[in-house]
């Protein structure tokens, strides 16, 4: 039996098909939070091009579909669909949390990079996959990180969505 705190509720549900190749899913990464000097870690322009280097590894080595991303400060925002290869969308979270926490060892970061959950949504339309783009692309504007969302070094879409 596994207990869990009592303030602690499922994230994930317990019936949806996570292994399920061809879903799109709209994750929601956390940064973890106590770095010592306060700042958040992709504050940092060499540790954010580094993560945003590491989608690729999504990509490349894992055989995910990325669809498109929005790296803040403080947090990730990931729009992509795991295939037969990648495993589940646990498995892919897990693996990409893992491989940039040691990317960012050798970035001077000490300890875990990431909070320890994440949080996802499965995009089942066209209409929805529009709104999750329009919303990752409007994050750094709305945040008074840019004025124009083009000019956000740490964001992009795919230029066809599966519908």
């Amino acid at each position: 039996m596994t207990l869990r705190a009592p303030d602690r509720r499922p994230l994930r549900l317990p019936d949806f098909d996570y292994s399920a190749p061809g879903q799109v899913y709209f994750v929601t990464i956390r940064a973890q939070k106590g770095r010592a000097d306060g700042k958040p870690p992709f504050q940092d322009p060499g540790l954010a091009a580094k993560i945003v280097c590491a989608l690729d590894y999504l990509q490349n080595r894992k055989g995910v579909s990325l669809l498109g991303y929005c790296l803040m400060p403080d947090h990730l925002h990931v729009l992509l669909s795991p295939s037969e290869r990648s495993g589940s969308l646990i498995d892919v979270i897990r693996d990409f949390k893992s491989y940039t926490t040691r990317m960012a060892w050798s970035c001077g970061w000490n300890g875990r990079l990431w909070a320890r959950s994440f949080y996802e949504r499965a995009a089942r339309t066209e209409s929805e996959l529009m709104e999750i783009c329009r919303y990752m692309l409007a994050n750094p504007v709305k945040a008074g990180l840019v004025e124009a969302a083009e000019d956000y070094p740490y964001s992009d879409i795919a230029e066809s969505l599966p519908v």
